[in-house]
């Protein structure tokens, strides 16, 4: 039993965050406990209107949140981890109960009760899930139903960044809050500090609005910072200021030093604060619309240095479209954000009265995201499938510190010392290489309700897949590791394919595969199927639920290891499971263990 924190996210299943209270194992016996869990209810009437605070009493299953199954691929266990969430649970219509809706008069509660209103506003004036997506991430901090097409426009197009709230929107606010009490001619002292804690509170206010996510943390608490600084009439240092929001941040949540929002804020702003200026320097224009695209030009290009790391070490790719973008973006997300104020501000007076502006915001939103389809669309936009080490990041920052260290100081000792942090890394990429072009690697992925097979050989990536699996389930599971490995050339094959395919050291035939000196057997049929005399193979993988008996299978093949892939059901894995310990047969449990790698390199 417990409490909903924040807002549930409505999409095939309404998945919420409960702040457990306490633990039931018996009508009559509850032991108060604390901690959160992950918990997706099964959507009805009252699932969809749960809201924060609300308290629910669940009889669902808890588990421990399921470790990454697939090679590289995103640990989201490791992700909650660092939000000290370690459980989830599935909940089904009659596996929970609302005990009582959120009447409480807190802060928090009325901050988010009038964000669930402002969302309301916004989905009645954006008609369109990419408008309404776009417009509720770049003015309320509301990402989680930005679809997977948007997502993917603005993360090729280096305009990311707009989606979370961040020092853009908080330096918009603030302009707006200043322009407004500069109007005031009040010389008391009372006044003079009211300037200075108005827009303080007002800036926090509008952070714990849009989600306190960790940009915009850093953003509040940098102006928040200026802000004093300047009532003080004291001189201000803007790395100081940078240095002292991360560590006032830090102080509260230690965690947030892995979030990489946090991390790529910081880098950007510090290469905004240092490398903006000594670019804009470079081309001084005198018509003042030229100047301020080439000022806008310069900021994108010293947050791309700062942040270029980052991006390919989490990301795997590199805009190069970021210039466009920037150009297109930056200017449309004042307006997006003024436009999404002016309308909560007549909405609240008088419904309707926003029409207008929900109108002109409605537009403005579709023209940014048909500009942003159309730069992604561009030749050469995005450089996708990087690879990074963490240990290739570092030497990247140290590339770029000793680079700027030697522009600053003009001593070509430091020079030097870069192109030496230069060839650690052409090094490292050499050795990297070699490892590709050597290595001899099988990977059966653990694909839900599919089958997917990795043979690397060299540069070469030969794949073998259902017919019909489902391209962005397969993405999901595979591509990472693909990039991690590194090829030039692919080829696909399904298993449903009857032909023979032969290659210099693989073969493939009606499930059977060889491939150097491993053979493997890939079952999907029923027994009657099966050879009638004992074959000799390494690896037998079986498919897709096949009606056979384990106790017979030695009486078709002698294998090594037998392998269940996710294809099957859980309860047919948990019974050839059971049977494979009772006549000690090795096996290997995909559902469980993850995807099966096998390495010939250390055989």
């Amino acid at each position: 039993m417990g409490h909903i924190e924040g807002l549930p996210v409505r999409k095939n299943w309404v998945k919420a965050i409960i702040q457990t209270e306490g633990v039931a194992h018996s009508p009559d016996i509850e032991i108060p406990c604390s901690g959160k869990i992950l918990a997706y209810f099964e959507p009805d009437s009252i699932a969809l209107t749960l809201s924060h605070g609300d308290f629910v009493l669940l009889n669902s299953r808890v588990f421990r949140v399921d470790s990454v199954k697939n090679p590289n691929a995103f640990d989201y266990r490791r992700y909650l981890h660092y939000q000290n969430i370690h459980y989830q649970t599935f909940a089904r219509k009659d596996d929970w109960d609302l005990v009582e809706k959120d009447t409480s008069k807190t802060l928090s509660s009325a901050i988010i009760r009038l964000r669930e209103k402002f969302i309301g506003i916004l989905r009645q004036y954006l008609p369109s899930e990419q408008s309404f997506s776009v417009g509720s991430a770049l003015i309320l901090g509301y990402k989680d139903e930005i679809s997977q097409d948007i997502r993917t426009a603005y993360a090729d197009t280096g305009a990311m960044h707009v989606l979370a709230v961040s020092g853009l929107h908080v330096g918009i606010i603030y302009i707006i809050i200043s322009f407004l009490l500069n109007r005031v001619n009040w010389y008391h002292p009372v006044w003079k500090w009211a300037k200075v804690i108005l827009p303080i509170l007002i800036i926090w206010g509008f952070a714990m609005l849009t989600g306190m996510s960790p940009s915009v943390k850093r953003a509040a608490t940098m102006f928040s910072l200026f802000i004093i600084g300047t009532g003080l009439a004291r001189q201000r240092n803007a790395y100081n200021t940078l240095a002292a929001s991360a560590f006032i941040i830090l102080i509260y949540n230690p965690y947030l030093i892995t979030n990489v929002g946090f991390q790529l804020s910081y880098a950007a702003v510090f290469g905004i604060l240092y490398f903006q200026p000594r670019i804009a320097r470079l081309w001084l224009i005198k018509n003042d619309i030229g100047h301020y695209f080439w000022q806008l030009t310069s900021m994108s290009i010293a947050a791309q240095i700062t942040t270029a790391p980052l991006s390919m070490y989490y990301f795997h790719q590199l805009p190069l479209s970021f210039l466009l973008s920037g150009v297109v973006v930056i200017p449309a997300a004042f307006l997006i954000l003024s436009l999404g104020l002016i309308l909560f501000l007549l909405e609240s007076i008088q419904p309707g009265w926003g029409a207008p502006a929900g109108w002109a915001l409605y537009h403005l939103i579709e023209c940014v995201n048909w500009v942003i389809f159309k730069i992604q669309h561009l030749p050469w936009s995005v450089i996708k499938g990087i690879w990074l080490s963490g240990f290739v990041v570092i030497l990247l920052y140290f590339l770029i510190l000793k680079t700027a260290i030697a522009i600053e100081l003009r001593n070509v000792r430091w020079f030097l010392s870069s192109l030496v942090v230069l060839t650690l890394i052409s090094f490292n990429y050499s050795f990297s290489k070699y490892k590709a072009i050597t290595k001899r690697k099988a990977v059966i992925y653990h694909v839900n309700r599919a089958s997917a097979v990795d043979f690397f050989d060299g540069d070469m990536r030969i794949s073998l897949t259902d017919k019909n699996i489902d391209e962005s389930d397969l993405a999901f599971a595979t591509q990472n590791n693909r990039w991690a490995e590194g090829y030039n050339r692919a080829t696909t094959f399904f298993f449903e394919d009857t032909c023979d395919y032969v290659m210099d050291t693989w073969m493939y035939n009606k499930g059977f595969v060889q491939f150097y000196d491993k053979r493997f057997a890939f079952i999907r049929s029923p027994e009657d199927t099966l050879p009638t005399l004992p074959i000799k193979i390494n690896y037998l993988v079986i498919q897709h639920n096949p009606k056979l008996k384990i106790e017979s299978l030695p009486r078709h093949f002698d294998f090594d290891l037998l392998i269940f892939d996710a294809s099957n059901k859980w309860w047919q894995i948990e019974k050839w499971t059971k049977e494979c310990g009772q006549r000690s047969l090795p096996f290997y449990d995909i559902s469980t263990k993850g995807a099966f790698v096998l390495d010939l390199n250390k055989q």
